[in-house]
Order: structure tokens, then sequence, then C-alpha cells
């Protein structure tokens, strides 16, 4: 028997990888972990295993790279500065 996805759905589960912009100031590491974690407690859809960090930053600014949905994604951006997906910086 063959399972069909909407294109909406599947798109929503692809997964990106996106630097997440914190602040323009560098922070410690125990406070960037900290607000890290909350962020992706925040915006994490349900049904999903729990994100993993590929990269953190804090010696210009503050920030991390995960791969996210484009949902996800979307309501990172409301909590940051900056939410950017790295294959349009890759371009630059």
């Amino acid at each position: 028997m063959e399972q069909f996805c909407s294109k909406t759905s599947v798109k929503h589960q692809v997964l990106k990888a996106y630097i997440v912009y914190t602040s323009n100031a560098k922070t410690d590491e125990a406070f960037a972990l900290s607000l890290c974690t909350s962020l992706l407690q925040n915006v994490a859809d349900g049904d999903t295993a729990p994100k993993s960090v590929i990269q953190h930053y804090k010696q210009s600014f503050s920030g991390f790279v995960v791969k996210l949905t484009e949902e996800e994604a979307e309501r990172m951006a409301g909590f940051v500065l900056k939410v950017s997906d790295i294959s349009l910086n890759a371009l630059v």
C-alpha cells in the first residue's frame, strides 16, 4: 500500500542548517549554552527528535548553527536578532 504526503508537510520536515544570531556581544559559555537550549525547546516541533547544535559562536558575536525545519526557523526568528539559511551564505 502506497503512502502519499502533501508537499506542504514534506516541505516542513526538510532540515536545513541555519545560523542563529542571538546577540552582537560576546557571552560566556554557560549563558550561551543555556540560551541555545531554551530557544531550541521553544521552537522545536513536538514530534521531532531534539536538535543538535552543529557549531557555537562566542568570539565576535553570540550564536549557533543548527538544523531546523523551515517552520522552526520562522519561529526562531521571532526570538533572536537574525536567522540565516547557510546555503544562502555560501553563495555570497
